[in-house]
């Protein structure tokens, strides 16, 4: 994938095994920069055109924008009802079909004679929705509290697993790392081959893994 950006010359290429990082110091351009980064968010602007064997992609569906990587989790409505209704398409399939028509059964066994003595007439549904299930029962994504590099890369996975291959935005991430914490990140970012961008407001050193482009106080491009 290659990422075009209004008033940006280089191209940032996500085909290449490098961390691809833009910097801004201006602060007024860093304020420009992320109003309309919101505005493409809601479709009412595009400045940041994605490409894919020279044919432009949509920006909603390849581009997942992270403004508080700190607080990141994969326990989100978004993913956790794609992860529900993942799962119960795999109840359907294969040898899972005739577990899952007994499970049911059970399930509606156990409801019915809880119902079945009370004195007010009651029914239920011997259909339900399997995703209703998984929600009631608790399943999520586990979480390390420890460890934020690792949710990161837990909140990549999930989402590609169940959305597809994306270009991750991350805004200020860098104010996050140290060295030690960037060559751990971003060989595993590497190795997995997760396309990311790193927006920040601070130069810092490039590390051997980045390919940066800066926006300079004067708004020269470096």
């Amino acid at each position: 994938m290659i990422m075009l950006m209004k008033n940006i010359d280089q191209q940032f290429d996500f085909d290449k095994n490098r961390i691809n990082r833009l910097v801004i110091e201006n602060p007024v351009e860093w304020r420009g920069f992320l109003l309309r980064l919101q505005r493409q968010i809601s479709n009412s602007e595009e400045f940041i055109m994605i490409f894919e064997n020279l044919k432009e992609q949509s920006f909603a569906k390849c581009v997942d924008v992270i403004y508080s990587p700190m607080n990141l989790s994969s326990n989100q409505t978004r993913l956790l009802n794609k992860l529900y209704k993942a799962l119960a398409e795999d109840c359907s399939k294969g040898e899972k079909v005739l577990e899952t028509l007994e499970s049911k059964s059970n399930i509606v066994s156990f409801v019915s004679n809880l119902i079945f003595d009370k004195e007010i007439s009651l029914t239920l549904n011997d259909d339900f929705d399997l995703t209703g299930l998984f929600k009631l029962v608790g399943v999520k994504f586990e979480d390390t509290d420890n460890d934020i590099m690792s949710n990161l890369l837990d909140y990549m996975i999930a989402t590609r697993e169940l959305e597809g291959d994306k270009i991750f935005i991350f805004i200020g991430l860098s104010d996050f790392l140290s060295t030690y914490d960037k060559d751990v990140f971003y060989e595993s970012i590497i190795s997995k081959e997760f396309k990311i961008l790193l927006i920040d407001r601070n130069i810092y050193e490039k590390h051997r893994y980045e390919n940066v482009v800066v926006i300079d106080e004067d708004l020269c491009e470096i």
